[in-house]
């Protein structure tokens, strides 16, 4: 660790402490309540991760600049009940050992610097909070220590969308369950292909044209960042159903591999590895009812 960010880390302490007084801790499900809870309750899902916390401080992200506007609906999203939206955000708060109990060593470290610095943060912006769900319920394999329980995972998680009519709304190079039988058991899948850089600068087109390529039947997965956040809020207001799926995709590309660390998958946006997309081995996108210019 530098010694500027350990520095961040003791300076932030007395502030992190006071804060944890203050506010109180977020309580979430773990990542299988939270599958259980969206199928039962059958319910919207806008997720909420470190990118859409810094964007809440007003700080951008490799893939969305920081906009006042985006920072607000967030801050709305993140403070609202609606009751057919499940709100879900890391369930990582608990100790330094706890993390490595439950995650490998990197990502372990990496949470604990993260909750050391931005802890307060979580707690203020999510405050008064009756039921969270997890947000790592598209983070289930690479990541976790004990990933023998991966194909019961996939397993509920699929049974989401069985035989759903599925409107996926992602980045150009997300193209979820391409190359892959994530979602075959779905009844059919379209596509609406959104910006991938800086979605939210569309985001008034990208609702109005969702909700008009959709109807209340469908259930819409979207993969576009923090876009997707406000979006599955915003489509649930509109009687739709949308659930924020982002990195599913590629974590479960990551499973039926059966890596040990994250790697690049050729033909998809694997940013957390590269920004560089490969063509070699890319399978056609189908089911494209709507591209976006840019």
């Amino acid at each position: 660790m530098r010694t500027l960010e350990k520095l961040k880390i003791i300076f932030s302490l007395p502030v992190t402490l006071m804060q944890r007084i203050v506010y109180r801790k977020p309580d979430v499900m773990s990542d299988m309540q939270t599958i259980k809870y969206i199928a039962d309750n059958k319910c919207s899902v806008a997720r909420f991760g470190d990118g859409e916390l810094d964007l809440m401080c007003g700080i951008g992200i490799k893939f969305q600049k920081a906009d006042k506007r985006l920072r607000k609906r967030l801050i709305e999203v993140a403070s609202s009940n609606a009751p057919d939206v499940l709100v879900c955000v890391p369930d990582l708060f608990g100790s330094k050992r706890e993390l490595k109990e439950k995650l490998v060593v990197p990502a372990a470290q990496w949470w604990h610097k993260h909750m050391s610095v931005m802890r307060g943060k979580w707690y203020k912006f999510f405050r008064g909070k009756k039921i969270l769900g997890d947000t790592q319920i598209t983070r289930f394999y690479v990541d976790v220590n004990d990933k023998n329980r991966t194909p019961e995972y996939v397993k509920e998680l699929r049974s989401i969308w069985d035989d759903a009519d599925i409107v996926f709304v992602e980045g150009k190079n997300s193209k979820l369950g391409v190359g892959n039988d994530l979602f075959d058991n779905a009844k059919s899948i379209r596509r609406i292909i959104c910006p991938p850089i800086n979605a939210f600068d569309r985001y008034d087109e990208i609702l109005e044209r969702v909700k008009a390529m959709t109807t209340e039947s469908d259930l819409i997965v979207c993969a576009l960042g923090p876009t997707a956040t406000v979006l599955s809020y915003d489509l649930a207001a509109a009687n739709r159903r949308c659930l924020d799926l982002g990195h599913v995709d590629i974590e479960y590309e990551w499973y039926l591999r059966g890596v040990a660390e994250k790697v690049g998958i050729a033909g998809k946006e694997t940013y957390e590895v590269s920004d560089v997309i490969s063509d070699e081995g890319n399978v056609e996108v189908d089911g494209v009812i709507y591209e976006f210019d840019r």
